[in-house]
């Protein structure tokens, strides 16, 4: 298909292009619904939250891109000894109906074409062997640009939700705004725009890699800045979220009227080998107008990927801002909804955080960090006090205030989870894989009940109703009585009466989450100062490295929890700490006076630091240096609170992925294959921003432009030129074509893959993981994970086999922790 090239520089063509865009709509034809004759086949086998599940289908159809379809009749027999047949799909206007684990039809393409396909209700769809990111949850997230070859096109569905329906449409450029899934602030009339900063899609219809070279926008005459200090490359057939810039002069408080016109963003697309010819691209985005006293959206840069997310919020009836309640919202419940449901008090400000997305990752992972960040936003914006800050939540939101507070019980003033479940194990159940090690000391944070000793020490407030259909009143009674045989007296009320979600006069706002009592409580709430005893338990450092006066950087062993009991004596400005498994920590005394004297595990350690604070490491068992001793600080290149695994932290740091392009070109199209797919399910699962650049462009970029970011590779030592680069010569791992070496064990195949995070070579503050794989089989192997899901953990490294998807024990060769020099600990 040949496109139109609108060769106008970004000032001259951009009413032309808002003129097309809209003339392009009113032509567009009709989304073709994939129809024909579907075949369906149910769940094999036994899934859940595992690091690696048991999956007959995968094994059949997914790993060889080549295997022979799936025809009427065909039998599939699971791990657990069950066999399923594949039948004719019930079909009902256009969707295929009934929760299946796959669906198949042969697909008849006139030309070779690139297509818009949008995936509504199904979890991943696979096109003539590459995979794509469905929308599983049908939040209407927009479509992604899918190659079709000339003739027959084997189209598989993976996993649906009761039914899916999937179209095919035709792109109106070779790069186009998708017009879904913005993320944007919101205006309140009588106020000034507080927000700068937009997000949305851009789809690249193409084989070629593109740049996107320009983002502003325009907003009643006046332009923003144009970002062109940060570029932004696009894969073939990929999707990006970019940030766009608002202007932030404008003229005077919003008025009714006085309407603020739609922004016009504009974004300057350069194809590889035609810079001289750009594209301009716009598209207009109606901003709300709320009222001043109604809740509203704000939008913030994350430092998790360099993305734009939001948050909502009320603010207080008087205007004063005395404590922020953060509130965390249940499954397929959007922020503003959730800020919607309380009442205005007097100097409280309501703060509904996003979890990334309406399910998000269930207020884990990178949904605990997004409610951290935008309560830092909300923090730095008001000057609020920090030690009044408090924590509530409905549903998914109630166990995500058991979650935050479980693993921060110094973070949060009082706590209030409504309608919330305690923990995977105990609502939905996970399989007792996640529970082995070293997969669960990966994931320990996801065991809030192991944590209640820290949950004990935080005011709480229980609501539920005793008639709940969704989660059961056996939750809170759970978690009720773990807390008062910890010692603790939580205040609950549970309603009679009432299901999952209930109103009533109790309240101005929805009674189930505005409930007098719970703001009675934090009114009167305070995070203690300095208290004179403590007592902590820390999963890992990267989930919570401080508590009160101790901070722990490092762990005896990774993998393990970290416990500290401990008691200041004011009077002798003096510190005792009695230590489990911690390595490296530092005590900072809460008094003016200075610390003079500190005992840790019943030895008194000489120092001469600063007055108030001192570090304290602690030499490994058995060597000489086995005890304690002051030391200055942590050393430069090992692993800190801010710069460790498990795997999953390398998500983080505004990551980049880069894709090997040095391999054949099976091995390149695979390599591209996964490395678009794990951007684009991050965009799906987490509003998220991952861009990918190959080999080459990271070669030839310059120092500054990645530099201090996390780095993930696509393919192996001999397929991504950029390898050697990005890890150390002597990095206890190393994939290579035909081989895979952990340490001093080498495994001579070409169909294995690996996961594992190391630190970034030539750079102290930042990581570099991989998707490692020793040939294109194990890149294949790689879509049986499931990085992107809440409950399940990875640790440092694993290597495994495709046996791996019958038997973990057997298919995982091996995983585990790398200690505090980034070496294989001493007995894995």
């Amino acid at each position: 298909m040949q496109f139109p090239r609108l060769l106008r520089s970004a000032a001259l063509a951009c009413s032309f292009v808002v003129l097309l865009s809209q003339v392009a709509r009113a032509a567009e034809p009709e989304p073709e619904v994939v129809g024909g004759d579907w075949i369906v086949i149910g769940a094999t086998d036994d899934r859940g939250r595992a690091p690696f599940n048991p999956d007959a289908l995968t094994l059949r159809y997914r790993l060889d891109r080549d295997a022979a379809p799936p025809v009427v009749g065909e039998t599939v027999t699971g791990t657990n000894g069950k066999t399923l047949t594949w039948e004719p799909a019930k079909i009902e206007d256009g969707a295929v109906l009934d929760r299946i684990a796959m669906a198949y039809v042969a697909y008849e393409s006139a030309d070779d074409r690139i297509v818009l396909a949008d995936l509504q209700g199904g979890s991943v769809l696979l096109v003539n062997g590459t995979p794509y990111v469905g929308d599983v949850y049908s939040g209407g997230y927009g479509p992604m640009p899918v190659a079709l070859k000339k003739g027959t096109n084997h189209v598989y569905v993976r996993g649906s939700r009761g039914k899916f329906k999937l179209t095919f449409a035709e792109p109106k450029g070779p790069v186009v705004l998708t017009e879904k899934d913005t993320t944007q602030p919101d205006l309140r009339i009588g106020l000034e725009l507080d927000s700068h900063e937009l997000a949305v899609v851009v789809a690249n219809c193409t084989r070629e890699w593109v740049t996107i070279t320009e983002c502003a926008s325009t907003v009643n005459g006046l332009q923003s800045a144009t970002a062109t200090n940060r570029r932004y490359r696009i894969a073939p057939l990929g999707l990006l979220k970019v940030p766009i810039p608002i202007p932030i002069a404008r003229r005077g408080p919003v008025s009714p009227d006085r309407p603020f016109d739609a922004l016009t963003v504009t974004v300057v697309v350069a194809l590889d080998g035609e810079t001289d010819s750009p594209l301009v691209l716009a598209t207009s985005v109606p901003l709300q107008i709320r009222p001043a006293d109604k809740a509203w959206r704000r939008t913030f840069r994350s430092a998790i990927d360099g993305s734009v997310q939001e948050y909502a919020v009320r603010g207080s009836s008087d205007g004063d801002v005395e404590q922020v309640v953060l509130t965390v919202h249940g499954a397929g419940v959007k922020s503003l909804a959730q800020a919607r449901s309380y009442s205005q008090r007097p100097g409280v400000l309501i703060v509904a955080a996003t979890n990334r997305r309406k399910f998000g990752f269930d207020w884990q992972d990178w949904g605990r960090l997004d409610g951290y960040e935008a309560l830092a936003d909300v923090l730095q914006r008001t000057g609020a006090p920090r030690d009044r800050v408090c924590l509530t939540g409905h549903s998914m939101g109630g166990h995500g205030t058991w979650h935050f507070a479980a693993n921060d019980p110094d973070g949060f003033a009082a706590i209030a989870p409504s309608a919330g479940w305690s923990q995977f194990d105990h609502y939905g159940g996970r399989p007792d894989q996640a529970r082995e090690e070293p997969w669960y000391g990966a994931d320990a944070a996801s065991d809030t009940l192991s944590l209640i000793d820290n949950l004990a020490q935080v005011p709480t407030f229980v609501l539920h109703g005793t008639d709940d259909d969704n989660v059961p009143l056996a939750e809170a009674e759970r978690m009720i009585a773990a807390l008062e045989t910890a010692g603790a007296r939580p205040q609950h009320h549970f309603e009679k009466g009432k299901k999952h979600w209930w109103n009533g006069d109790a309240a101005p706002g929805a009674d189930c989450v505005d409930w007098p009592g719970i703001f009675e409580l934090f009114a009167e709430s305070r995070i203690p100062n300095a208290p004179l005893s403590i007592k902590w338990t820390t999963v890992d450092p990267v989930v919570d490295s401080e508590h009160h006066w101790v901070r722990v950087e490092q762990p005896l062993r990774y993998g393990e929890r970290i416990k500290i009991e401990g008691a200041w004596d004011p009077g002798a400005h003096s510190i005792y700490l009695r230590t489990q498994n911690a390595r490296l920590l530092r005590v900072t005394f809460p008094d003016d006076g200075g610390l003079r004297a500190v005992q840790i595990d019943g030895r008194a350690i000489a120092f001469d630091g600063e007055p108030g604070a001192q570090w304290f490491r602690r030499g490994d068992p058995g060597s000489d240096a086995a005890g304690w001793t002051a030391v200055d600080g942590p050393l430069l290149g090992e692993k800190s609170a801010t710069r460790s695994g498990p795997f999953k932290r390398a998500i983080g740091n505004r990551f980049v992925m880069i894709v090997g392009t040095a391999g054949t070109d099976t091995e390149n199209r695979e390599l591209l294959d996964r490395a678009r797919y794990e951007s684009a399910m991050w965009r799906y699962r987490g509003n998220g921003l991952a861009e990918v650049i190959s080999d080459t462009d990271f070669a030839f970029a310059s120092a500054r432009e990645y530099a201090g970011r996390n780095l993930i590779l696509f393919g192996n030592a001999d397929t991504n030129a950029a390898w050697d680069l990005v890890f150390e010569d002597d990095a206890p791992i190393r994939a290579r074509r035909g081989s895979m070496t952990v340490g001093r064990q080498t495994w001579e195949r070409d169909d294995l893959a690996a996961i594992f995070v190391q630190s970034r070579r030539g750079d102290p503050h930042a990581l570099a993981a991989a998707f490692a794989d020793s040939g294109p089989a194990g890149s294949r192997l790689h879509q049986a994970l499931l990085v992107f899901v809440s409950g399940v953990g990875y640790p440092d490294y694993a290597v495994f086999s495709p046996r791996a998807l019958t038997d973990a024990k057997v298919g995982v060769l091996a995983a585990g922790w790398f200690d505090h020099r980034w070496r294989v600990q001493s007995d894995e």
